[in-house]
């Protein structure tokens, strides 16, 4: 797993965060994206897996769900 690393201090116990990134499809689902929606909806699950499991060893897990982002091709 990949651990951000230590938070901060509080009362004298390090807090440690375990991002991960899925995204809205897993949410809303895409026509002729199951793989994708699928193995997004993995990382979700996982995610909650790993946040119930140390809920009492201090580990922070997220995940970020972004939607699509459509940039200028042109941007300088």
């Amino acid at each position: 797993m990949l651990y951000a690393g230590d938070c901060g201090e509080d009362k004298g116990i390090a807090r440690r965060s375990h991002p991960d990134l899925a995204s809205i499809a897993l949410h809303v689902g895409i026509p002729d994206r199951f793989a994708y929606s699928m193995s997004k909806g993995a990382i979700y699950a996982t995610t909650m897996s790993v946040a119930k499991n140390h809920l009492t060893a201090n580990l922070r897990c997220n995940s970020v769900s972004p939607a699509r982002v459509h940039p200028p091709l042109n941007a300088i």
